[in-house]
This record gives structure tokens, sequence and C-alpha cells, in this order.
């Protein structure tokens, strides 16, 4: 497939991604689990194999993953994530004075993210483990200048849901919704399996930018 889709919007303020942008984030997805077991070179060259595979979603489908935050099943779309990263092997270089949810710095390939342990920020439960497993995964998500990395467990592979499935984003926001409620999962047909349990779509570029007002010194009593 060639050429770029228009970029008609979708609802809850949802742009689709160019087809090349949007290649390159469902093979990311799709290949993560082999980034932390392969050599650089060869991960790469498995990446480009992937992406040039891959069949794009109807233009009236939402490209999402689900995924687990301390025992609450969440899903995100893929277009408010930057990539998904395995936790690696390497311990975060701690941050002086941070917040008891920041684990600290860790690298990305070449760019430094800021590792935030989600489940304790969301609801002051600690999930980060000592040791990486497999489907664990760091969402990685760009604010400004700044890159931060929301830890989440049970990782699914990228997968699409009709947009119609989400449903009203003012309605999420009720005050009797839990906090950074994006949409709810609405499906009118069969429910996507990878969705079974989730509450919802989470906003986690609002998560994002929370934990970095804090982090510049706004909003500390939300520590």
């Amino acid at each position: 497939m060639t050429g770029s889709r228009p970029p008609d919007p979708l609802p809850n303020g949802y742009q689709p991604l160019s087809d090349e942008a949007l290649r390159l984030t469902l093979a990311t997805f799709a290949t993560v689990d082999a980034q932390a077991d392969m050599p650089p070179s060869d991960y790469l060259a498995l990446l480009a194999a992937t992406q040039a595979e891959i069949v794009l979603p109807a233009t009236d489908e939402v490209g999402c993953v689900f995924f687990t935050i301390g025992d609450q099943r969440w899903g995100a779309r893929l277009a408010d994530i930057r990539r998904i990263a395995p936790p690696g092997e390497a311990a975060p270089v701690a941050i002086p004075a941070a917040p008891a949810w920041v684990a600290g710095v860790i690298r990305i390939e070449a760019e430094f993210v800021t590792l935030i342990d989600t489940a304790r920020f969301l609801a002051a439960t600690p999930s980060l483990p000592a040791r990486p497993r497999r489907h664990h995964g760091i969402l990685v998500i760009t604010q400004g200048d700044a890159l931060l990395g929301l830890f989440v467990t049970q990782v699914s592979l990228a997968t699409t849901v009709p947009a119609g499935d989400i449903a009203d984003g003012e309605a999420a926001r009720a005050a009797d919704e839990p906090p950074y409620l994006l949409a709810r999962y609405a499906p009118a047909d069969a429910a996507n399996p990878l969705a079974e349990g989730a509450l919802g779509f989470l906003d986690v570029q609002a998560v994002a930018a929370a934990c970095l007002r804090i982090l510049d010194g706004e909003g500390a009593g939300d520590a």
C-alpha cells in the first residue's frame, strides 16, 4: 500500500497517523519481545522487515494496545504513545528527592527516559518488579522535550477497535469515573478479546503531563 490516507479526525480527538508512522509504530509493538534478545543491527533489520509486512487498519478503526496497571486492565491509543519498550536488565538511575513513584532514569536506545511506576502514581500501589519479565513493558510518552516511560504489565500485541466503540470522552470524565479515564470501551458487537476486563482507554498523555508537572515543581501536593 502506498501513499497516505487523508487525516480525517475520529472521535475523542484521535488524529490518524501517516501510513509510514503507523507502520513503524505497529512494527515496534510487534517486535518488542525480540528487542531485548537481539543485537541492535539484527533487531533493526527485523523491524524493517516487519514494517514492510504491516497491514494497516481501516480508517474507521483506532490502533491501540491493552495492558494492566496494578489490578486494572486498560487500553491506550497508539497515536498517544511514542513507542513501547521492554524494561531491560539495567537498574534505573535514581533521581535525588524524587517522588516515590519515580523509579529513576533509564536509557532506551539513544534516549533517556524518566521511568514512572504507574500503579504507584495512580493508586499508591507499587508494581515495578525487581526483575523484568516478558510481557512487562514501558509506554514511552513524549511531553515537549521530555520523555516519560509508564511501566505496565501484561502488554498485549498492538490491535485495533472500531472508532465507534470508544465512548464519548466528555461522558467518560464524569466525577465518579476513575482518574485519567479518556473514554469507556463500549463495543457495539463482539469485544476485542485483548480488551477483556478493560475499564476503558487511559489518557496516557494526561498521566505523563501530571507526572512532569510534579517533577518540574508544580502541583507538589499531588506527589
